[in-house]
């Protein structure tokens, strides 16, 4: 039925979102799993010269280039932000190991980095709007539709813009709402607080989708 289905959409809509947030950081998480089952040790060289590696504020960022044998070709460059220690040693050596994805640009992991908690922190905010705005939606949203079924009476025929669900005795009603469901033996007509299932019953419809029709039907229990 369409409540039904507009309800799979705005869940599908909300789970495509979510992984659409999430991916960056699971994909970060990934590669460190993967640099640390798999990862080859490489000794990286300081290239104190390096100019695009240039510290900001207390950040200590290492300038490294890895070997050939690391498959990086041109993007062999690196630039850690690791703590004192580290960065002492390494200045002082003038290398350091590095473990690193073969033919993986960019995915590396080293002794003494200092991470950024940007990407995490980021991630959990918008995670927490996300769940936030669910929470409310369903709080103070409009309230669910109800999902009747009727038996059509005439044919389904085009009908003014305003809704309306009209009860004339005897199980008998007037549906007037947009068309938000066709079938070949039904249509769904949305009234607002309502969605009614208007079985046709051998009779016609004569109205596209999402365009006003009216229609006078039997209760079906």
């Amino acid at each position: 039925m369409a409540v039904l289905d507009r309800q799979r959409k705005t869940w599908l809509l909300l789970a495509v979102l979510a992984l659409m947030v999430n991916l960056p950081l699971l994909h970060s998480w990934y590669l460190g799993w993967r640099v640390e089952q798999s990862g080859t040790d490489v000794t990286a060289t300081v290239v104190q010269e390096e100019t695009s590696c240039v510290a900001e504020g207390d950040r200590l960022l290492l300038p490294l280039r890895v070997p050939p044998a690391a498959g990086w070709g041109e993007q062999n460059g690196l630039c850690p932000r690791v703590d004192r220690e580290t960065y002492d040693a390494a200045i002082a050596d003038g290398q350091v190991t590095v473990r690193v994805l073969e033919d993986r640009p960019g995915a590396y992991a080293i002794d003494g980095e200092v991470g950024s908690p940007v990407l995490l922190i980021g991630t959990l905010v918008i995670d927490v709007f996300l769940v936030l705005m669910v929470f409310l939606s369903r709080r103070y949203g409009k309230p669910r539709t109800s999902v009747v079924r009727i038996s059509a009476l005439g044919d389904v025929e085009p009908g003014p813009p305003d809704a309306a669900y009209e009860e004339e005795g005897d199980g008998v009603v007037l549906v007037r709402g947009q068309v938000v469901g066709l079938e070949p033996d039904e249509v769904v007509l949305d009234t607002g607080l309502r969605e009614v299932v208007v079985i046709l019953d051998g009779f016609a419809n004569s109205v596209g989708w999402q365009q006003p029709a009216q229609v006078r039907g039997r209760l079906v229990e």
